[in-house]
Parts: C-alpha cells; sequence; structure tokens
C-alpha cells in the first residue's frame, strides 16, 4: 500500500470506474459475476504496479485459516 497510494494520488491508478462493474453485480445479486470482476480488478491492479514499480518486490500469497496449502 505504500507504493499504491502515491499513484492513486497522483491520478496514475483510477479504481472507481472498475468497480462500478462489481457493485452492479453484487446489486444484481450475481455473485459468480461479482467474483469475476473482482479478480480481473486485481489483475488489471497487478499488471499496472509491475509495468509502474518493476523494482518492487512482489508480496508473497497471503494463507488464512481454512483456506490454502494444509499445514
Amino acid at each position: 500500500s505504500n507504493h499504491v497510494a502515491p499513484l492513486m494520488r497522483a491520478g496514475t491508478m483510477e479504481p472507481s470506474g472498475r468497480h462500478t462493474a462489481i457493485i452492479a453485480a453484487l446489486k444484481d445479486r450475481d455473485f459468480p459475476r461479482a467474483r469475476e470482476e473482482v479478480v480481473a480488478d486485481i489483475r488489471s491492479t497487478q499488471e499496472t504496479l509491475r509495468a509502474i514499480c518493476p523494482d518492487v518486490p512482489e508480496p508473497r500469497p497471503v494463507e488464512f485459516a481454512g483456506f490454502g496449502k494444509a499445514s
């Protein structure tokens, strides 16, 4: 988030338009479509960040209780 906030303030990243499709799907109670829109938003943001900040290491995946690898 330390790298994303300045980009958003500078106008390099503007996520608000992407959220329109997510909100529309949620209002329609179309949860599979909402999930697809969220995943597309995350992937797009990752690609933008890789292009803008190529020297910043990628975060490690986070594993939540009940998800991810079994211990």
